[in-house]
């Protein structure tokens, strides 16, 4: 896949460039984004001063004491801005033809190879060195043919790939000045035949700059690269190759022991941490795992697919695809961790807080002018139990536990802007998310969990859950029928009311009856819970149904005794 054209962008220190674009003063002072008590990221300034990213709060400020912090816990304006620039580079570059992969909120992947390709096919336009790039009717700019935008790591040797390359380079600059201009954020770019070789070029000569690798310097770039800066050599790649690599003492040996055999182990932060501290100083490069091992002692050590990946990345060889991302995501998740969270009220407060971030989330996601576009069906809730802690090599090792979910329908009142984000968080956690939690729970004695992460999903372009009126609506093309006389009404006085004052009347009638619903369904569960509690119901598989339609019991109707399935129930009540 050498022919390939591959643009990577990365927004410089993106969520505290934001800040800066919003708030001009901060542009000259050291200032850092704080989520919780760590720095996530912060600017140039800071930077030079001694601030560092993920760095504790306490450390940063005492390394700098004019330090600004910037609460940045609630993330809304930068995905909202995120998803601008993305939506504005891919309408750039195509559109729905273009191939444009978003990866976080900071950095995009573009395969340019078809646009540069038919550049050059349709022969460009200009005279001499100085031609035009014409993306749309609207879009084009001009370039120096002969002159290769930004920087350059290799030679360009003439060939078509180089060529390419270059084209691009001029390409990538007009895509960064574009972003510029719409947003006032800086970027920088990497330009490369791969999207692993265009990501790490991108990092050399930030921020506000780009890079190009031309082919003939793609060994010798990476074999000067460290593994752990390769994107998916983790925790597990890197505790065999530095025990087989690099020079060691007993105890360090001891502290990050050599578990090949145990590919599906628990890893917890602390002990990557530990890994990485005990191994900083000692750099092992492609250029040492390269030319010390070959290909079946890779396999011997990972197995068949990881060994076989592992060889080709430090032969640069690399074919995974830009795929195109959504312009709407296909699921929204939310997930917080703590030590400890055993009792009823926490989880409460937890799902407070994580739904009231989802349903921000669907709101700056799913919709566009105010109108949802796209309409999640469920949601889903994944509770993470903790388990008790285990001794290895005389190390006491946390256990993260097991991760259990359950799915319910999304009730449609989530989908009401006109509410806030907190009153539809209450009602989706008290209503939906809450008592299927409890379910979860039923019959344990004793619990403790560790993380809690709800998310919505199943994304459809239309509400597909038509509520029982929708079946009473005329079709299109017949006469609309006179609406029935409520109960309780006389039908000559109803007759007499013209159509506009009958259907006030049926909408102050369905609000009423929604509100006794709502009450009704309130009440219920209270009763189901105590009853629950107080273990004086049947059974559980006699209670609830099957995992499969768990969420499908019904509730009786007081007025005509029928049995409505849950989610039917309201509009059932709210029908005259």
């Amino acid at each position: 896949m050498d022919a390939r054209v591959i643009i990577q962008l990365d927004l410089d220190y993106f969520y505290a460039q934001y800040e800066a674009s919003v708030n001009p003063a901060l542009r000259n002072h050291p200032f850092a984004i704080q989520q919780k008590h760590i720095v996530v990221t912060c600017n140039y300034l800071a930077r030079a001063a001694g601030v560092k990213k993920l760095q504790l709060l306490t450390d940063a400020k005492r390394a700098c004491r004019d330090l600004i912090i910037v609460n940045g816990e609630d993330i809304t304006r930068y995905r909202t801005c995120s998803k601008r620039i993305f939506r504005h580079v891919r309408a750039l570059l195509g559109g729905d033809d273009s191939r444009v992969q978003r990866l976080g909120m900071d950095e995009l992947w573009c395969d340019v190879t078809a646009l540069v390709d038919s550049h050059m096919a349709a022969g460009t336009t200009g005279s001499g060195a100085i031609k035009t790039f014409v993306l749309d009717k609207e879009h084009s700019f001009e370039y120096n043919s002969g002159i290769l935008a930004g920087h350059a790591i290799g030679a360009n040797s003439g060939t078509i790939a180089d060529l390419k390359l270059l084209i691009a380079s001029h390409l990538c600059a007009y895509l960064r000045g574009s972003i510029y201009e719409a947003f006032a954020l800086t970027s920088s770019g990497g330009i490369s035949t791969s999207k692993l070789l265009a990501k790490l070029v991108g990092g050399e000569h930030k921020p506000e700059s780009q890079t190009t690798l031309f082919p003939v310097a793609h060994q010798e770039y990476m074999d000067a690269i460290e593994l752990k800066k390769i994107a998916g050599v983790g925790y597990t790649f890197l505790k065999v190759l530095y025990a087989k690599f690099a020079n060691h003492s007993d105890a360090t040996e001891s502290t990050v022991p050599l578990l090949e055999e145990e590919d599906d182990m628990k890893v917890t932060d602390t002990e990557k941490y530990m890994l990485l501290e005990a191994y900083k100083h000692t750099p092992l490069t492609v250029l040492q795992v390269r030319s010390t091992v070959d290909k079946a002692t890779l396999i011997d050590w990972f197995g068949s697919e990881r060994g076989s990946w592992l060889w080709d990345i430090l032969h640069c060889k690399d074919e995974s695809i830009v795929v195109p991302s959504s312009l709407f995501p296909k699921s929204i998740s939310v997930e917080d961790s703590f030590l400890h969270c055993r009792t009823l009220d926490e989880v409460h407060a937890h799902l407070l807080d994580l739904t009231t971030d989802l349903i921000s989330r669907m709101d700056a996601d799913l919709t566009e002018a105010g109108r949802w576009v796209r309409f999640p069906s469920n949601v889903r809730l994944s509770p993470r139990f903790r388990v008790d802690a285990t001794i290895q090599d005389g190390i006491r090792r946390p256990q993260k536990g097991s991760r259990t979910s359950r799915s319910v329908a999304l009730p449609a009142e989530v989908y009401d802007m006109a509410k806030s984000c907190q009153h539809r968080a209450r009602s989706l956690v008290d209503g939906t998310i809450l008592p299927l939690f409890k379910r979860m729970v039923m019959g344990l004695d004793d619990w403790d969990l560790n993380l809690l992460n709800v998310a919505v999903a199943d994304m459809k372009e239309q509400r597909t859950t038509a509520g029982i009126s929708s079946f009473l609506k005329p079709a299109a093309g017949e006469v609309d029928q006179p609406l029935p006389c409520p109960e309780g009404m006389d039908d000559s006085v109803w007759s007499a009311l013209d159509g506009t004052l009958q259907r006030e009347m049926m909408r102050d009638l369905k609000r009423a009856r929604e509100d006794e619903a709502a009450r009704e369904i309130e009440k219920r569960a209270r009763v189901a819970d105590q009853g629950a509690a107080m273990n004086e119901e049947e059974d559980e598989e006699q209670v609830w149904p099957s995992e499969e339609d768990e969420d499908e019991f019904g509730i009786q109707c007081d007025r005509c005794h029928s049995v409505v399935p849950k989610f039917a129930y309201l509009e059932h009540v709210c029908l005259p």
